[in-house]
């Protein structure tokens, strides 16, 4: 019987899990999301999408502003949810201890897709 507890602390700054397995203990301390980094690649794509809707409004012709704009303001934000979310969250798997043992190629020996249907039986 496998018992797990998570702690949360802060704003997810760490995860610690506690696994006890027929009495051995487990503790790791997950390491926190690398914001520095995150955050300058987000700002660098985020002024890469706000220039194309600042061109969008700037080509719209007189009187049709909102018009001509608007739905590209709101594609690019949209966009830029999008890609933050997935790059924080990738970070964070990334960032996970078991991360690199997780991790295998479907091409190595093992591959059960390799063996020929007849030795699958």
């Amino acid at each position: 019987m496998i018992r797990a507890t998570l702690y949360w602390r802060g704003e997810a700054e760490f995860v610690r899990i506690l696994a006890c397995q027929q009495g051995i203990r487990v503790a790791f301390q997950e390491i926190g999301v690398d914001r520095d980094v995150l955050l300058h690649q987000m700002t660098d794509r985020f002024q890469e999408l706000y220039n194309q809707a600042l061109d969008a409004l700037d080509r719209a012709p007189d009187g049709q502003w909102i018009a001509a704009s608007e739905r590209v303001f709101l594609d690019v934000f949209r966009q830029l949810m999008t890609e933050s979310f997935q790059a924080a969250m990738q970070t964070k798997v990334d960032a996970h201890p078991t991360a690199q043992s997780a991790a295998f190629s479907p091409c190595e020996p093992g591959d059960r897709r390799s063996a020929s249907p007849a030795s699958q039986g």
